[in-house]
């Protein structure tokens, strides 16, 4: 075989090797878009379609990375953890087989010594001995609520400052926490230093860039942080929210949807208290996104079909703002729809957003569903109207039938409503039609 046959089979090989490359790579680039679709589980319409295109210049200390946000959580849940002096992991059967401690204090204060930044340690002259004058005294599992963080990165190391709360695991609210993380990014390790509220609000961040050696306590990981993941952490929190600090819960709520849902935080107490166990059991099941400019929007499914929405600034993950369904204020593809229906179908629709409220105890929302004539003869206040509701509907309302008829311009529904056990109630929906979306009714039971 020649030099020039020799030639033209290694080019030969070169152009198949090059293009067995791009078919693998288009075939991976496939899978990937594939992967990325498997959570569509809600229909596209329900995406919010006029969130504020913006793009705004950040600081540094601004703009933190979402699955970092994740990690910095985490990192403070482990410090949490690692200096609980009553830990679980702690404890076990003595050689008389009584349940007790069997670690020395020593490990356990090496436990908390271990989380510790070495600035930390040599500004204080923190030791294995005195290592619990420096950390706050832990005797239980706690949970974390972050709330804020501000950045300050270097080459390898990211400083964050960090404000939450912590609860107990009966959702009572123990204590405000301030500390600083630091992140290792090449090592994948972090550090904490304890700090006041004074510190947070007024001291600049310096970031060394001091790495931070492996040892037994203080190691972090980016797997399994998946966008799934980190919604039902989103979730976890604004339900931690709920249930311990109901003033802060209706600070993240949407402003408009504040306003129209609850009007007061009084009502939104009073919501919330009524909801407490179906807080603790909701767990997340389906969610869809979209994302323009800053801001994502995610629309969210609990197993029991309630929706949640939730706005997450992509600059801070710790701005964001929640809607607790998706009927109060109507996302653009079900206002367009519903201007495109028939009177029967807006009926239906309206009638849906009634029941959801009393169902959901919105009754602030629900109350103001209803014409002013009904409720100047029937309710003349909010606390009237909850008092009919309670003693007249279900505890929770199912639509089993309905029959519709016109009469002189309004529109009359007939419902069958079922507990779901068996036992039903006959409803009149009276309905008069406004312009866009507006209406206004009155109803009775049976």
């Amino acid at each position: 075989m020649n030099k020039e046959t020799i030639k033209k089979i290694m080019v030969a090989l070169m152009i198949s090797i090059i293009i067995i490359i791009i078919i693998v790579i288009v075939l991976l680039t496939k899978i990937e878009k594939k992967q990325e679709n498997n959570h569509l589980n809600l229909n596209d319409e329900l995406i919010e379609e006029n969130i504020e295109e913006t793009q705004k210049i950040v600081t540094d200390e601004e703009r933190i990375e979402k699955y970092d946000f994740l990690v910095v959580s985490n990192c403070v849940t482990t410090y949490l953890s690692g200096i609980n002096q009553e830990s679980s992991s702690y404890y076990g059967r003595d050689e008389n087989n009584n349940y007790t401690k069997v670690v020395e204090q020593e490990t356990i204060n090496k436990n908390a010594y271990n989380l510790l930044s070495t600035e930390y340690i040599e500004k204080n002259k923190i030791t294995l001995n005195n290592v619990y004058q420096y950390v706050p005294k832990v005797n239980q599992k706690l949970m974390f609520v972050p709330i804020d963080m501000k950045l300050k990165s270097s080459d390898s190391v990211n400083k964050y400052k960090v404000y939450g709360y912590v609860t107990d695991f009966q959702y009572n609210f123990i204590s405000n926490l301030y500390v600083i993380v630091n992140l290792d990014i090449e090592n994948k390790t972090f550090s904490i230093e304890p700090i006041n509220e004074q510190i947070y609000q007024e001291q600049k961040i310096e970031n060394n860039n001091i790495k931070i050696e492996k040892n037994d306590n203080n190691q972090y990981t980016y797997e399994q942080l998946s966008e799934e993941y980190r919604l039902k952490q989103y979730f976890q929190n604004y339900k931690m929210m709920l249930l311990s600090n109901v003033e802060l819960a209706y600070e993240f709520l949407e402003d408009t949807y504040k306003k129209k849902c609850f009007g007061n935080i009084d009502n939104f107490k009073k919501y919330v208290d009524e909801n407490k166990n179906k807080f603790i059991g909701i767990t997340l099941s389906e969610y869809d996104a979209k994302t323009q400019g800053d801001m994502t929007q995610y629309i969210e499914k609990d197993a029991k079909e309630n929706y949640y929405v939730f706005n997450i600034s992509n600059i801070n993950p710790t701005e964001f703002t929640v809607m607790l369904d998706i009927y109060t204020i109507s996302l653009p593809k079900v206002e367009e729809e519903y201007k495109k229906s028939n009177a029967q179908e807006k009926v239906s629709m309206n009638t849906m957003r009634f029941i959801n409220a009393i169902n959901d105890k919105k009754y602030y929302y629900a109350y103001n569903l209803l014409a002013q004539s009904f409720k100047n003869r029937n309710f003349q206040t909010q606390e009237e109207f909850e008092t009919y509701i309670k003693d007249n509907f279900f505890e929770n309302n199912i639509i089993e039938e309905a029959s519709f008829k016109e009469e002189s311009g309004y529109y009359v529904y007939i419902l069958t409503l079922s507990d779901g056990n068996g036992n039903t109630k006959k409803a009149n929906i009276v309905m008069e039609l406004g312009e866009g979306i507006d209406f206004a009714m009155s109803f009775s039971i049976e």
